[in-house]
């Protein structure tokens, strides 16, 4: 019941008139004892939750979004050209006090668990890319953080193209995502103590400062060279907690090889793996895996390595013990299939020096009570706005992008996605009509089958996920179960027994197929040179 549209406005009232009522006998305190710190508390408690019965806005324009490139290119250009750069965010005086002293929440699986020390530090991390057909680059950072809104990932957009302008340089797309770290600090808002919501104002204005930073570090510090792509077998790093049990099982591997004598690879590596070894209730805070397989790719290569996260929703995890002593081993292990230490790599191929991309946006109807309630109190600040004469009330604007790298003979198509998606919508394995949770075959075909009916495709696949919008899972609507009564607060079980813990932080049964719809347009807009 809850799950329906015309239900949302009588329920955020109802929240209004009970706050507003509680609200005049603590302000009429608060004239008494204006320095009781509790008071004040309260007041800001009740003023939130009245927050929550004001409606959305009408959609606005997004300024930053980019569409890419008007017409797909075919001839290369005569080398790569990439620079990285890192900012480290967490080894400040402050915020190291912060940590130790709780002032910041760690994004773990429970509410509200105050940081009680840091094992490792946190980066924001930045490649530029361009292939130097004339055309300008991209930017691709990564946070070490759980996700980053739609409205934060703007507002370092906004630095970087105001840089970019002053000093006339061309940008095709810029793309922020997040490695998902379970024991990162908060920066959606989502893990504080509701109604208050889990972000440190002055760490979140650092890390767009320092994330932007980042970016125009790695331009600065661009060079020539070769790219390199290559495969390496995860074995058992990896594994699936959720039925239908698809994952990619192949860590996928670029290498930056500079032309300048002396100068480190760089490495961009990218698998879908939940970064959570430290456990649903740890208080210490670390970028997890992808920090300590970094580490030890520079102590055995002396190369940087950036961490792209992949298909890892629902739920792909790391095939590990938990605990924040177990994170450094796992990473140690990561990297050493990465390398081909352990495992094997595949033979590298070169990827000629072309990138093409292309870039859409979509409306997500948001349909989960819980996501509107916490985006009305404040908690998290993501665009949302109301919609009308569709069968869902509330909605936020995603970008789709497809980026392709390399020429028509060697080359990867790259799916960039705004959430964690389950790994089956873009590799197909979906459950069937006997075994999904809802009794019925998925609508809809996989995002890489559909790739294959054009002529543009590669033979290599891969998804980057948690990009430029957090919208929480992504998953088949034939396996999607709520609670029958509170949806999205109460975890659903399906018609077998099992738990379906996963619905309750997604936008809502519609996304898939919205997002595979977006796909479908967006490739087929794509226009190739001749």
């Amino acid at each position: 019941m809850l799950g329906k549209p015309y239900i949302y406005r009588p329920l955020f009232v109802l929240i209004a008139v009970l706050t507003a009522i509680a609200y005049i006998p603590m302000t009429a305190l608060h004239w008494v004892a204006p320095h009781w710190a509790e008071l004040a508390y309260a007041r800001e408690f009740v003023g939130r939750l009245t927050s929550a019965a004001k409606e959305p806005g009408h959609k606005k324009p997004n300024p930053y979004f980019q569409p890419g490139d008007a017409v797909f290119e075919w001839e290369p250009g005569e080398c790569w050209t990439l620079g990285f750069a890192k900012q480290n965010l967490t080894d400040s005086p402050q915020v190291r006090e912060g940590i130790e002293n709780g002032r910041y929440i760690v994004a773990g699986y429970v509410l509200n668990i105050p940081s009680e020390g840091i094992a490792d530090d946190l980066y924001a991390k930045a490649v530029w890319l361009d292939d130097n057909t004339g055309r300008g680059g991209i930017f691709y950072a990564v946070v070490d953080c759980i996700g980053l809104s739609n409205t934060d990932t703007n507002k370092i957009r906004a630095i970087v193209w105001d840089w970019a302008r002053a000093e006339d340089i061309s940008v095709r797309s810029v793309q922020i995502a997040a490695t998902h770290t379970h024991a990162g600090i908060d920066t959606t808002g989502m893990w504080g103590f509701p109604p208050f919501d889990g972000k440190d104002a002055a760490f979140q204005q650092l890390m767009i400062e320092k994330t932007a930073r980042a970016m125009i570090e790695a331009y600065e510090n661009r060079q020539d060279g070769q790219m390199f792509l290559a495969g390496a077998e995860s074995d058992d790093l990896i594994r699936d907690g959720r039925a239908p049990y698809v994952f990619d099982d192949i860590i996928t591997r670029f290498r930056f090889d500079p032309a300048a004598e002396g100068e480190a690879d760089v490495y961009l590596v990218s698998a879908g793996c939940h970064p959570e070894i430290g456990g649903s209730r740890n208080p210490i805070v670390s970028a997890d895996f992808p920090g300590y397989m970094a580490e030890y790719i520079m102590e055995a290569t002396g190369a940087e390595t950036i961490f792209i996260q992949g298909a890892q929703g629902a739920m792909i995890t790391a095939n590990s013990e938990r605990g924040i002593d177990k994170i450094r081993p796992y990473g140690v292990k990561f990297a050493q299939y990465v390398l081909g230490e352990r495992g094997s790599v595949s033979e590298e191929t070169e990827l000629p020096a072309l990138l093409n991309i292309a870039s859409a946006e979509v409306e997500v109807p948001i349909e989960n009570i819980l996501f509107l309630a916490v985006h009305r109190v404040g908690m998290i600040n993501h665009t949302a706005y109301r919609v009308h004469g569709k069968p869902y009330r509330y909605a936020t604007a995603c970008e789709l992008s497809y980026l392709r790298l390399g020429d028509r003979e060697n080359s990867v198509d790259i799916l960039i996605v705004p959430g964690e998606l389950a790994p089956e919508l873009a590799m197909g394995g979906f459950s069937t009509e006997e075994s999904s949770a809802r009794g019925g075959e998925y609508p809809r075909r996989a995002l890489f089958d559909i790739l294959q009916d054009y002529p543009f495709a590669s033979e290599r696949q891969i998804v980057f996920g948690l990009a430029n919008h957090f919208t929480g899972y992504i998953l088949p609507d034939n396996d999607y179960v709520v609670h029958d009564w509170l949806p999205y607060v109460l975890e659903g079980v399906d018609r077998f027994g099992k738990g379906h813990y996963e619905e309750t932080n997604s936008a809502g049964p519609r996304t898939a197929g919205v997002l595979t719809k977006g796909w479908q347009t967006l490739l087929d807009g794509v226009e190739v040179e001749e």
